[in-house]
């Protein structure tokens, strides 16, 4: 009979580590399966990290332009010139300052485009070399800046002579409206 017993308590003693080790290894199999989601919450966290950088650079440029045009009088502030005569000298130091090419501007003939409007343009050809290619950068700049800080010239017009590394050739139109008086 004790053998019996002792038979029995070591069966229930082998029953007791089964059961241990299958919990143990339920354990560290839950560690494993949940260590892969807290790697993805890791890698979401990194990349909203980035994101909130990109969008905080892309706060303070706005509000950088925001307030280039509170100083400029805003967009509803800036009236067009009552002499067009005014407008190529400013086209051609912002041209400058975006470090384009010395420009050469021809004004065109005002036309009235409806009841009371009338368009001024000015054909603007600018000019590099093949040796001193006109960078794309310096020309998207340029016309950026004279829209935003003028907000009633636009780009009417633009032709690229363009030769694989840059730009070779570029006509551009700039026009505004004014009410006829």
């Amino acid at each position: 009979m004790r053998k019996a017993e002792e038979e029995k308590k070591k069966g229930g003693s082998t029953g007791i580590f089964v059961v241990l080790l299958v919990i143990t290894f339920g354990f560290f199999g839950g560690i494993l399966w949940l260590q892969e989601d807290v790697d993805a919450a890791q890698e979401a966290l990194e990349q909203s990290k980035t994101d909130y950088e990109r969008m905080e650079s892309w706060a303070r440029s706005i509000t950088k332009i925001r307030a280039d045009q509170k100083k400029i009088g805003g967009r509803l502030g800036v009236k067009p010139p009552d002499d067009p005569n005014e407008i190529p000298p400013y086209i051609a130091g912002r041209a400058k300052n975006a470090g384009v090419p010395p420009v050469r501007q021809d004004p065109m003939k005002p036309r009235v485009v409806g009841k009371g409007w009338t368009e001024h343009a000015f054909r603007i050809t600018v000019s590099g070399t093949k040796e001193n290619l006109i960078k794309r950068a310096s020309i998207v700049n340029w016309l950026a800046t004279v829209e935003r800080e003028r907000p009633y010239l636009k780009v009417r017009d633009l032709t690229i002579d363009y030769d694989g590394e840059g730009i070779r050739k570029a006509f551009v139109v700039i026009s505004y409206l004014s009410r006829e008086k």
